[in-house]
């Protein structure tokens, strides 16, 4: 290819809070896949992950995918519009889906949030009225939300002399190291990032002002729950019940035999192994020890713990909290018990109850530590920069741009995908055409630039119709395709695959 017949650059860039549990894994599928079921879950450390670390609930041809999502009401849009079919939720982003009447139902309560969750502070706030005139940070509708915000109104502090921003976990951990922030509440990654490095500017590391258990027992108690789409709930009750029970049975045997034996030992325990490669997919440095501090934490209630909760109660409270604070436009005191009540099916826990030994375990067998090496075969991903060249300028060369993920697989998550399209000729133009778009707003994009590097088109969301063509021709003044590159500060100008010299395109 010649650098002076460039005629497009096609830009792809992937922030997918719809993203696979595995950093660089597409969704976890097989080739003997006959059903798959789309999971979401958090970062945070807890006995049923090692599900989603390992193929351990898969069989008879059905695959579980497991999706890692950045905070409660993100899982709540996807799970509500069926993208996916299963979900962890906290129980605040429930509480909101029931007060909305969307499509999701609770079927089971993993954990009572205690000490997981809280709100951590730099070292100007050490004690709550300190938290008047500063800037804290919490996801938005997130249990960590409710918790600050509860915090806030029990200090005896007017909401309006705290400023609270309402941002993504990652967007917490950023503003912390600016120092644009002097405390935020959230969980997993983010509040062990803040427990572990000082504020920026500060030499202390971040602590923990108070912890959702405590806030809990101030009577504003948040939990997590497993939900399930409607649709997926009455198509498939038996894909419900094995996720049930397989949790459940996890979180059992880790409250039996945590620390002392087994799997869960801290000295070798290979499913506490397991769960700490879960927790740190996305990248995060959490230790053995760190792991087992944060499950700890929390408490996770037996099949037979759960069916004797009123749970409808808790979450009415949390709607009716998140509607006085204006976070909540449906009114829960127009809603009665049986409201409430109406979104929590019990029918897998009661099976799973049935089926136990009187502490309430189901009685699924845990993986053996031999399924972890198990784990999904990544996506190869796109390399930094691919050229396209169209090789004759008669009729329409078609050229696909693929983005290096498998079939049925979606896209690498977090990732920068480059392409240089280059005219056929001096004469020639080169049409691009989107014929169908899936991808998740606004977090993710596709960009059209012209040889120049001037924007020519953005996709954004969903669409099955072809969209319009962007039309871009041959720019002789554009000598050197790295020069777009590395304006747009992807690459070094050095990696640019050239066909014509050998290379691979």
């Amino acid at each position: 290819m010649r650098l002076n017949q460039l005629g497009l650059w096609v830009l792809l860039t992937c922030f997918c809070l719809l993203s696979p549990t595995h950093a660089a894994a597409g969704a976890q599928t097989s080739a003997n896949c006959t059903r798959t079921v789309r999971v979401g879950t958090f970062d945070q450390a807890a006995p049923y992950s090692v599900a989603a670390i390992t193929r351990w609930v898969d069989d008879g041809g059905t695959c579980w995918t497991y999706w890692r999502q950045a905070f409660g009401l993100r899982a709540l849009e996807l799970l509500d519009r069926g993208d996916l079919d299963l979900a962890i939720l906290g129980s605040t982003p429930y509480a909101s889906s029931v007060a909305r009447g969307a499509k999701v139902t609770a079927v089971s309560v993993l954990k009572n949030i205690a000490g997981s969750e809280g709100v951590v502070a730099c070292e100007q706030v050490d004690r709550l009225q300190a938290m008047r005139g500063k800037i804290f940070m919490a996801p938005y509708a997130s249990t960590a939300h409710y918790t600050l915000l509860a915090t806030i109104v029990e200090a005896g502090i007017d909401v309006n002399e705290v400023t609270v921003l309402t941002r993504a976990p990652a967007e917490i951990v950023a503003a912390w190291d600016a120092g644009e922030i002097h405390g935020g509440a959230c969980w997993g990654a983010c509040i062990a990032h803040m427990l572990s490095n000082p504020r920026g500017g500060d030499i202390v590391p971040g602590h923990v002002v108070v912890d959702a258990g405590t806030v809990g027992r101030w009577n504003y108690r948040t939990f997590d729950v497993l939900a399930a789409n409607d649709a997926f709930l009455a198509r498939s009750p038996d894909l419900v019940g094995k996720a049930v029970d397989a949790f459940a049975r996890a979180s059992y045997d880790y409250e039996a035999s945590f620390g002392t034996t087994g799997g869960w030992a801290y000295d070798g325990g290979a499913y506490l192994g397991l769960v700490q490669e879960f927790a740190n997919l996305a990248g995060g440095s959490r230790t053995r020890d760190d792991v087992a501090a944060a499950m700890a934490r929390d408490e996770y209630p037996t099949t037979t713990a759960q069916l004797a909760d009123p749970i409808w109660s808790p979450t009415r409270s949390q709607a009716v909290f998140l509607f006085d604070q204006k976070a909540l436009f449906v009114d829960p005191r127009e809603q009665d018990q049986a409201f409430y009540e109406a979104a929590f099916d019990p029918s897998s826990l009661k099976i799973a109850s049935t089926e136990t030994t009187p502490l309430g375990a189901s009685p699924r067998a845990l993986p053996l530590a031999t399924t972890a090496p198990l784990l999904p075969s990544p996506d190869g991903g796109c390399a930094p920069v691919g050229i396209v060249s169209l090789v004759s300028s008669v009729g329409k060369d078609a050229a696909t741009l693929a983005d290096g993920s498998a079939e049925n697989r979606a896209y690498a998550p977090s990732a920068t995908c480059l392409w240089a399209v280059a005219a056929p000729g001096t004469r020639s133009c080169v049409d691009f055409e989107v014929s169908f778009l899936s991808s998740e707003a606004p977090y993710d994009r596709l960009e059209v630039f012209d040889a120049g590097g001037t924007l020519r088109a953005t996709y954004l969301g969903r669409s099955g119709a072809a969209q319009p063509a962007v039309r871009a021709c041959f720019d002789d003044a554009v000598d050197d395709e790295r020069r777009v590159a590395t304006c747009r500060g992807l690459l070094d100008g050095s990696d640019v695959a050239d066909p014509e010299d050998g290379s691979d395109a």
